[in-house]
């Protein structure tokens, strides 16, 4: 029996909405975390599909449906808009899509709706929706989207964590030999990161980017499955496998008061982009990549 694709199911069903909030049949539940997962629906369900007819356009108009629906409220909308477009500009980063920028063609309606909506959050007190709002913009942006959202300064914190303006690489070599032997527990955040937990801004505002995690060899396989481990994700003792999710293409850090170094993603489990962070421990890292 040949299994339906459900993103060309919902474009013959005119369900597009639904597909891109995960409405119904559309759910695709996150391992983690139960929610809906926007990243698997676009690695198994989107990009198949318009790889098949060598074109993204009815990306582009799942995109518009979010834009323009009335049906559902503009915060559900807007989150889960800039969640699909941040999918997107991550993997046309990881060149797993080969697309024309479909949001580029729509970007001047986006920062219209944003305009909007921002001051909103802002005059009701939605402190929260506010800071997920930035923290999306600011991860598309770093991505290479929204490019003409020229008000970056008025959403991203003026102390955010120092950077430069050219991206950075490290290699895995180059990694394990910047990581200390032993780590410093200094800023009383050791304990805090030793397991992946979710990034506080305060801690961040510490931090120096140092560059993004590559492998030695351009052709290096990677996994988008967990190291087959005893340790949970949660774990400790969990293994820092650099061909393996989510350590490949992590972001590095270093504290601004030693020399402590720390892994940062972003996660797509919920419904804004969220960061994490892990400690980095020379004795946990494995750079092997398991083939079975």
């Amino acid at each position: 029996m040949v299994k339906v694709n459900l993103f060309e199911q919902a474009i013959n069903k005119e369900e597009l909405l639904d597909f891109a909030l995960g409405k119904g049949e559309y759910f695709l539940a996150d391992r983690e975390w139960g929610t809906h997962w926007v990243l698997g629906t676009w690695l198994y369900q989107l990009v198949p599909y318009c790889s098949k007819i060598g074109s993204y356009a009815p990306a582009k108009d799942m995109l518009l449906e979010l834009l323009f629906s009335a049906s559902i409220p503009m915060e559900d909308r807007l989150e889960s808009l800039l969640y699909h477009i941040y999918v997107f500009y991550y993997l046309k980063s990881e060149n797993r899509v080969h697309s024309p920028d479909i949001v580029k063609e729509i970007e001047p309606e986006i920062i219209n709706t944003i305009k909007k909506y921002s001051p909103v959050l802002e005059r009701t007190y939605k402190t929260e929706q506010l800071n997920k709002l930035k923290q999306s913009i600011v991860s598309i942006k770093k991505r290479g989207g929204l490019t003409s959202y020229n008000d970056v300064e008025k959403i991203s914190n003026p102390e955010q964590v120092e950077q430069d303006s050219t991206t950075q690489q490290i290699t895995w070599s180059e990694l394990i030999k910047m990581t200390p032997e032993e780590t410093e527990d200094c800023d009383n955040i050791y304990q805090k990161y030793q397991a992946w937990h979710k990034l506080d801004p305060d801690d961040e505002k510490r931090m120096i980017y140092l560059g993004s995690l590559v492998p030695d060899v351009p052709e290096q396989a990677f996994s988008l499955k967990e190291y087959p481990s005893f340790e949970q994700y949660w774990s400790k003792e969990s293994p820092i496998a650099l061909a393996y999710y989510p350590y490949y293409g992590c972001e590095v850090f270093r504290l601004k008061s030693c020399s402590s170094l720390y892994l940062i993603y972003t996660e797509f489990a919920g419904h804004a982009p969220e960061k994490r962070c892990r400690l980095l421990q020379k004795r946990l890292i494995v750079t092997t990549y398991n083939h079975l």
